[in-house]
């Protein structure tokens, strides 16, 4: 493992590894100006390693017992100096298990850039010359971006290029100290020669220059500088010194096509470097539900808007603002379906950015188990006595129920523990999907749903709940009961053509169920006279009134009523031939139902 340096903290400007060490490991300590010196006065002593698999161990169980004391992930970043094609790839490996990256050196200058980009912090090396006849871009003098460097604008209208490979995006700042009498322009060019950065000029004549020039992508750039005007020259040095802030390590990652896939419950981190910078993230979720995002820990001048995106790219939040730039900026998004989304994140106006990192959280609360079923066809199947739990998420979510009776009958429908701010609503649709129940709300948002719905026909049923105005959600759960009351066996027998043959002198049980339920029962006279007929054990709800019809379907009787509602129902009907009648029962105003039975006896002569 020749001449590698593996770090997860900070590294010594000056006090570079001798060409004869096998490795170095670098102790963990914050980057500040106080560590740096302290390195730069060799006051950190290098532990030499052997072998690579000794110097992976030592360093990954190094991270992770700092990030158990921190409470936070570390990152472990690997430099390699002047090592050969296969020792490079055990140290990508090596990096990419401690969650860094590799960072390549072949002198003193991408040495110091690599220190200091693995551990955020600008370090110079000694500055160095310009060679001699780089006064063309197809001549410039190599440097590493960290880098101090000497050099002279002579004779008057000399030019001066630089070449420097930066291995990702972020942003370059550029500083030049002229000599007296010259005032310096500076720009940055990649490899193509196209301007990046325009001219950037002093302040004023013979000032300092400083700029800060976006860095696109990884790749080759050039540094070009002269005179403003070139009509001046000085045999005296000018220092140009370069600062390169990487982008974060998920970069490039400015497109769905190349977003950071990231798992609900994890956090992740990001940089918006250079302006303009745009961080796209994906992740994915077995079923519809809603994600809560949060971007905190903002650099001061960065206002960060995010949205997000489904899988066709398709724009279901709208953009999500900050109160002001550095602010965190959190929403609750709703997620329609299962499958994959993206988060674009990026400055507001595009007009700022900063190497502090941001943080991006990340969670996800997922629909009730029985999604999706947000239609009648596809509802999910329940028995009519089911007791579920089942959620309204994301927002304008519905959830739909079959459940099928063999019997007519009743079913009451109960939503109880219903979220605070859910004003649950109701209706149940017959076999033919036609309303029969009418939308059935509650008092108040948070209150309990409780009604009886009846159900004239045996068959498929379909319940539908919602939101009452589709604008609410909720993570947590409410329960659904339902309790199916059957009608009498004699049912169906609303109509003389169904009637039920009843015996004389035979009690009888029957329901008055659902409501507006008819009963109706035939029965055979062997001669004229008098029929008593009776309807005891009424439900007090109850109010049961009968007429007895001959078999032309005539009313022999008229409507026989109680004297109050529960009230037995009694009557002495006169039958002036033999043959077929037929008796209906009925509640008085079609205004009541009881599951109770009431008891039925004819009796003759």
């Amino acid at each position: 493992m020749k001449n590698s340096i593996p770090t997860s903290a900070t590294a010594s400007r000056d006090r570079f590894p001798s060409r004869d060490r096998k490795g170095a490991l670098l102790p963990a300590a914050s980057a500040d100006a106080r560590d740096i010196s302290e390195m730069q006065r060799g006051q950190w002593k290098n532990r030499l390693l052997t072998g690579a698999a000794l110097t992976a161990t030592v360093l990954l169980a190094s991270a992770s017992t700092l990030a158990a004391e921190n409470k936070r992930p570390v990152t472990v970043h690997v430099i390699g100096f002047g090592v050969d094609a296969n020792t490079t790839a055990q140290l990508t490996n090596m990096a990419a298990a401690g969650g860094g990256r590799y960072f390549p050196a072949a002198n003193e200058a991408e040495l110091t850039h690599a220190l200091g980009s693995a551990i955020g912090v600008q370090l110079a090396p000694t500055a160095s010359n310009e060679n001699e006849g780089n006064n063309s871009i197809g001549t410039p003098t190599v440097i590493a971006s960290g880098a101090s460097v000497s050099g002279k604008i002579d004779p008057v209208g000399d030019a001066d290029f630089y070449t420097l490979d930066l291995d990702q995006q972020g942003r370059l700042d550029v500083h030049i100290t002229p000599p007296p009498g010259l005032d310096i322009v500076v720009r940055v060019l990649n490899a193509d020669g196209a301007d990046l950065s325009g001219w950037i000029a002093p302040l004023a004549a013979g000032g300092e220059t400083t700029g800060a020039v976006n860095i696109p992508a990884r790749g080759t750039y050039i540094v070009q500088l002269g005179d403003n005007r070139n009509d001046a020259a000085s045999p005296q040095p000018y220092t140009l010194e370069l600062r390169f802030a990487a982008g974060d390590a998920n970069e490039p990652n400015g497109s769905a096509g190349r977003a950071t896939l990231i798992t609900p419950g994890t956090d992740a981190y990001g940089s918006i470097l250079p302006v303009g910078d745009q961080d796209w993230y994906a992740f994915d979720v077995p079923r519809l539900g809603a994600a809560t995002i949060r971007f905190s820990q903002m650099a001061p001048e960065v206002d960060l808007h995010f949205r997000v995106l489904n899988s066709e790219r398709a724009d279901i939040s709208g953009w999500l603002a900050p109160l002001k730039a550095g602010a965190d900026n959190q929403a609750v998004v709703d997620l329609p379906a299962a499958g994959r989304y993206y988060i674009e994140s990026g400055d507001g106006r595009n007009d700022a950015g900063a190497p502090a990192p941001y943080r991006l959280d990340l969670s996800y609360d997922a629909g009730d188990a029985a999604e999706p079923n947000n239609s009648a066809g596809a509802a999910t199947r329940i028995e009519p006595n089911a007791q579920l739990l089942a959620s309204i998420l994301p927002r304008g979510d519905q959830d739909w129920f079959a459940f099928t009776v063999d019997h007519p009958g009743i079913v009451e429908v109960a939503l109880t523990g219903v979220p605070a701010e859910l004003d649950l609503h109701f209706r149940v649709l017959s076999p033919d999907w036609v309303d029969i129940s009418g939308w059935v709300a509650p008092l108040r948002a948070g209150a309990d749903n409780v009604a009886i719905v009846d159900l004239p026909t045996r068959g498929t049923y379909y319940l539908c709940v919602t939101d009452g105005k589709n604008d609410a959600r909720a993570a947590a759960c409410y329960a659904l009961q339902l309790r199916y009351s059957r009608a009498d066996d004699h049912e169906p027998n609303a109509t003389i053509g169904a009637a039920t043959e009843i015996g004389i002198g035979q009690d009888v049980s029957g329901s008055i169920l659902p409501l507006r339920d008819v009963d109706c029962y035939s029965f055979e006279l062997s001669q004229a006279g008098s029929a008593q007929i009776s309807l005891t054990n009424v439900a007090p709800e109850l109010d049961l009134v009968f007429r007895v019809l001959n078999a032309e379907r005539v009313d022999v009787s008229g409507w026989k009523a109680p004297l109050r509602a529960g009230a037995e129902t009694t009557a002495k009907v006169d039958l002036k031939a033999p043959g077929r009648y037929y008796l209906e029962v009925a509640d008085a105003k079609n205004d009541a139902r009881s599951t109770a039975p009431y008891t039925l006896r004819v009796t003759a002569p």
